[in-house]
């Protein structure tokens, strides 16, 4: 029963939480492993089953005056320290997975109406530059690092862009999960959208956390975020791993794997805090040496590699592949990859570089085509003796239900996030 376990999930997590940080507020928001089938919420279905069903397992970790956009919608605000307003977005009906199709929708579920009505009332309502919002989300406006599929519809990304650059003073970062890693952005907004007399505007900072579930082949990992008591922006995140294993694996029988704390995002890449302008020197060292002859080897790629997966080591990154991380930290859409990787590497190399990024199999398939085929009837072969033999074990079992076996199956081959992995973010004012 998928409600009924997603029901147990949220109640157990929002209990554990609770006893843990019992003086703390926690600000969840949803992802899409949170919908009974993964990226599934209808927005024309009123009162909405999923979002009633969170609101009131989610119960004694939002609050009474958040409850009532949170049931009709998924989001809520809260101030969280004097002058910090987070804003709490549900994003999964934005993304380009989201099912039913309901991209006829403008606003769905009334969320953009509600951001820039919050956003106006915190500006007007307090001293100019006094408060600053962090928007938090599950989702990012971006594309993935995976396969570099853009995460967003462009028509909600035009939106939302259009908000943020018009009260960007304000805002102080957007945080952001769902990609299984540690990654930042830095977006310009697109030439149609930008408010100012300033071509190439730069948006706030995009900073996307790790997970604490190791599905993806990382350490589990957690930040804690700190920021400057006046200007109320980030200077600096640890984070914290749980080392599973060097190589990521499974730690050995009896052997319990202990929390340790990374170099900080200062620490790591030299830079004094995590304003747009030390993400923009991080990505001008990682654009550098393209012409030397130790191009291939990188150091700040390097030290991104070890922080990507929270410590599981990374296969090397040459030039082109660093290239490919350049432009996914510059972009908001494919097209913008496309782009970018173009004006890096010249069109006649993008196919293939991203024909090896995401099948390791095409040139042996081309390249060898009787061992291809002899390789197919083999898997296929195996396909077949292997279902077999689970179909005997299955019915030897007595009681067996598969509908009831509780297993989350990934079925998402953009991005291996199987589980619900939203960030735990902490902000601490530095002392």
């Amino acid at each position: 029963n998928p409600v009924a376990m997603i029901g147990k999930v949220l109640t157990d997590v929002s209990k554990s939480i609770l006893r843990e940080y019992p003086d703390t507020s926690i600000v969840p928001v949803l992802g899409n492993n949170d919908a009974f089938l993964d990226y599934r919420l209808t927005i024309e279905e009123v009162p909405n089953a999923l979002l009633e069903l969170a609101a009131d397992k989610l119960e004694g970790l939002l609050r009474d005056g958040e409850m009532e956009t949170f049931r009709t919608g998924g989001y809520y605000s809260r101030n969280v320290g004097p002058n910090i307003l987070l804003i709490a977005l549900n994003t999964l009906i934005y993304s380009s997975k989201h099912s039913p199709d309901e991209t006829h929708i403008i606003d769905p579920f009334n969320q953009f109406a509600w951001l820039e009505q919050t956003l106006t009332q915190a500006q007007t309502q307090t001293s100019p530059n006094s408060v600053k919002v962090y928007i938090v989300g599950h989702i990012p406006p971006t594309i993935s690092s995976y396969r570099k599929n853009q995460y967003w519809h462009d028509q909600y990304l035009d939106v939302y862009f259009r908000i943020v650059e018009r009260y960007d003073d304000m805002i102080a970062a957007q945080l952001y999960g769902h990609a299984h890693s540690d990654e930042f952005r830095v977006l310009r907004y697109p030439h149609n959208i930008t408010n100012s007399n300033s071509d190439n505007k730069i948006m706030p900072p995009l900073l996307m956390n790790g997970a604490l579930t190791p599905v993806s082949g990382n350490n589990p990992n957690f930040r804690l975020v700190k920021y400057h008591p006046e200007d109320l922006l980030i200077t600096d995140y640890d984070t914290y791993v749980l080392t599973l294993n060097e190589d990521g694996a499974e730690p050995a029988l009896f052997n319990k794997p202990t929390w340790g704390k990374s170099d900080s995002f200062h620490d790591s890449f030299n830079v004094p805090d995590v304003s747009i302008t030390s993400l923009q020197t991080v990505l001008t060292r990682l654009s550098s040496g393209n012409n030397d002859l130790n191009r291939d080897n990188n150091p700040t790629m390097n030290t991104l590699l070890t922080r990507i997966q929270a410590g599981v080591p990374q296969p090397p990154c040459e030039w082109s592949c660093r290239m490919t991380w350049v432009c996914t930290f510059q972009s908001i859409t494919h097209a913008e990859y496309r782009q970018c990787m173009d004006a890096e590497m010249g069109g006649s190399t993008i196919g293939s570089l991203e024909a090896s990024e995401n099948s390791s199999f095409l040139s042996v398939r081309f390249a060898h085509p009787v061992l291809t085929v002899l390789l197919g009837v083999f898997v296929c072969l195996l396909v077949v003796v292997l279902g077999v033999l689970s179909y005997r074990i299955r019915g030897e079992r007595t009681g067996y239900e598969p509908h009831n076996r509780g297993v989350a199956v990934n079925t998402d081959d953009e991005d291996p996030n199987i589980l619900n992995d939203e960030p735990t973010i902490q902000l601490r004012p530095i002392t």
